[in-house]
Formats: C-alpha cells, sequence, structure tokens
C-alpha cells in the first residue's frame, strides 16, 4: 500500500503542471469537506449534548409555532385595548360637579 502511494507521488512529481493544479484543487477540496464536517459535528455536540432529548420538529413547523404564538398574543393585547376603549364610550356621560369653596 505505501509503495502504491509513494508510486503516484512520484509520477505526481514528474506530471505536468496542470496536473498536478487539479490534484492540488481536489485534495484541498476533500480536506476542506472534512474539516467543516468535523467541525460541525463539535459544534452540534456542544448546542444538543447527548443525553438530552432532541427536538424532532423541523425549522419551519417552529416559526410557524412561534409565529402563531406571537399572533395570539398581539391580537389578545390588541382585543384587551379595544373593549377598554369600547367600556370608556359606553360609560355614563354624567360628571358630578362639586362648586369650589
Amino acid at each position: 500500500m505505501l509503495d502504491s502511494i509513494k508510486n503516484f507521488l512520484e509520477k505526481l512529481q514528474n506530471a505536468d503542471d496542470n496536473r498536478k493544479t487539479k490534484w492540488m484543487v481536489i485534495g484541498t477540496a476533500v480536506i476542506t469537506i472534512f474539516v467543516i464536517f468535523i467541525w460541525l459535528k463539535y459544534f452540534n455536540s456542544l448546542i444538543s449534548p447527548q443525553g438530552k432529548e432532541q427536538n424532532t420538529q423541523s425549522p419551519a413547523a417552529s416559526f410557524w409555532e412561534t409565529f402563531k404564538n406571537g399572533a395570539s398574543v398581539i391580537y389578545d393585547g390588541a382585543k384587551d385595548q379595544i373593549q377598554n376603549a369600547q367600556d370608556k364610550i359606553k360609560s355614563p356621560k354624567e360628571y358630578d360637579i362639586k362648586p369650589g369653596k
């Protein structure tokens, strides 16, 4: 196995510049993908530790759930404000005026 790798590297050393460039780009891409994969796995272990139960909802489902909850809070607040305004409008129009001393 080591001999085949050694022979490949010797052929690559003697190859033209275009071939060397292609192998350099391919090797760099493979190493970059490997490093990014390891990096993402590391951050995944930081964000959701192994012992905890993971959320099975998709991001779109959690977005719509959050949106629905926020809309409900806004709707309830607006409904209360409208109810308060209606109560003020319907309140009696009689006022007690006490003469000043």
